[in-house]
């Protein structure tokens, strides 16, 4: 257990320390492309104009635009390295989660048999889906703890249906009271 938890805290410290370095490549592309944006007009014709007057001042600023540019190609790569990562380590652990929930399926749900795990599941993110859960949720919580909830949600829901669905029992006749006469009675003192 002890190093199950240095190897989380491990990978811990290396996504935020690849979440940091992200942000900042993102910090620095929007200044980039707001470097860029400022210096759109200065094209090729403008360089061109530029050189006739001051040729010194001309290349320097062209160079400088050459250099911001490979400066976005280099973090746009950066930020589409990391998501590409980020992306894959979101595929890997949904596919262990969805192994782990797979194997131990006959545990949770009574009487399910090895065979058949694969169609349940999928009954049971149906009807999930049903119920209004979207697809990214189900992924992002998938575990044996969910499909355990959804399986008694879904006996549930079916126990209810079948509540409603069924005869109504037959209501108790009353007996109808007849309303008494009066009788009027001789009283002697």
């Amino acid at each position: 257990v002890a190093e199950q938890q240095k190897a989380l805290e491990t990978q811990r410290l290396k996504q935020a320390e690849a979440s940091d370095a992200e942000l900042d490549a993102r910090a620095n592309l929007r200044t980039v492309n707001s470097e860029l944006d400022r210096l759109k007009e200065f094209d090729w014709t403008r360089y061109q104009q530029a050189r006739q007057v001051d040729p010194m001042g001309a290349d320097e600023a062209w160079n400088y635009i050459q250099h911001l540019k490979g400066q976005k190609a280099d973090l746009e790569g950066t930020i589409g390295k990391a998501t590409q990562e980020r992306t894959q380590a979101a595929q890997q652990d949904l596919a262990k989660r969805v192994e782990q929930t797979t194997s131990e399926a006959t545990k949770i749900i009574p009487g399910l048999k090895a065979e058949a795990v694969a169609g349940k599941i999928n009954e049971l993110v149906s009807f999930a889906q049903s119920e209004g859960i979207p697809e990214q949720v189900l992924k992002d919580m998938w575990s044996p703890t969910l499909l355990k909830l959804l399986h008694r949600a879904q006996v549930g829901h079916l126990a209810m249906q079948k509540q409603a669905t069924a005869a109504p029992k037959p209501a108790v006749q009353q007996p109808t009271l007849v309303p008494l006469e009066k009788v009027a009675g001789k009283s002697t003192p």
